[in-house]
């Protein structure tokens, strides 16, 4: 059996990470996020279709139950979109909160990454003075990105360089 390499690795914890968001699900929000994404399907439209158009079909004429103009069908329509409204935002609150998370892994990620480089970064620079190969030209560049970087101070510049986008809208 081959080992496994690192992407695999983080493959296989990223799907055991969302299979365990999956399990503290109930069977009401299963539910209402199956329900909500079979709303958005074709096969849900084509239903759509032939109810009503079998709702118009049985009631033309004097036989019907729900004579034109048809009110119950434009009532348990409206009902319908209101009820269907309602579990698309739940899935759709749903996707927001799992993007959410992901964002927030993202960021836990970059930022040990951004540690580690500016750690490696450092480490070759003692090494070069170590053994006396310097470079005056990325020197000063390398001493830059050697530096740790201000997370608080570059969230607060861009949380303010929107601020200033929005403004202008």
């Amino acid at each position: 059996m081959p080992e496994s390499t690192p992407s695999q690795d983080n493959i296989e914890t990223i799907i055991r990470l969302e299979q365990e968001a999956e399990k503290d699900r109930g069977i009401a929000e299963r539910a209402a996020e199956t329900l909500g994404r079979f709303v958005g399907t074709l096969p849900f439209v084509a239903l759509q279709f032939t109810i009503v158009a079998v709702w118009i079909v049985v009631n033309i004429g004097d036989g019907g139950f729900d004579p034109y103009p048809f009110p119950l069908l434009g009532g348990t329509l409206a009902f319908e979109a209101v009820v269907l409204a309602a579990f698309v935002l739940i899935r759709q609150d749903r996707m927001s909160r799992r993007a959410d998370r992901r964002n927030h892994l993202d960021l836990q990620i970059n930022l040990l990454a951004e540690q580690e480089a500016t750690k490696i970064i450092q480490m070759l620079e003692r090494l070069s003075r170590q053994l006396g190969v310097e470079d005056k030209v990325t020197d000063a560049e390398a001493k830059v990105l050697s530096s740790e970087t201000p997370i608080d101070a570059i969230a607060r510049d861009l949380r303010e360089t929107l601020d200033e986008g929005d403004a202008e809208t």
